[in-house]
């Protein structure tokens, strides 16, 4: 029995939620094969794990991490 058209449009899968489940999938792999503790709560946050794949992997630079530099903490608020 053919499906309505609109139950195949309501349960496609988005570009964005495929990009977080593949993202998941090589996350769970690197920690797999570079024994590293899987946390998939840990995903897109920069100082856990995933930090550390995505430097290696090359989804972030390696020179960017919590943006150091962009402020100068040195100065004073006030004058």
């Amino acid at each position: 029995m053919a499906q309505p058209a609109w139950l195949n449009k309501y349960l496609r899968m988005k570009p964005e939620v495929t990009k977080v489940f593949d993202d998941l999938e090589q996350y769970h792999n690197w920690c797999r094969f570079n024994l590293e503790d899987y946390n998939p709560s840990n995903l897109y946050r920069e100082n856990t794990n995933w930090g550390k794949f995505a430097r290696h992997t090359g989804l972030i630079p390696r020179h960017y991490s919590n943006n150091k530099g962009r402020f100068n903490h040195n100065k004073p608020w006030r004058k």
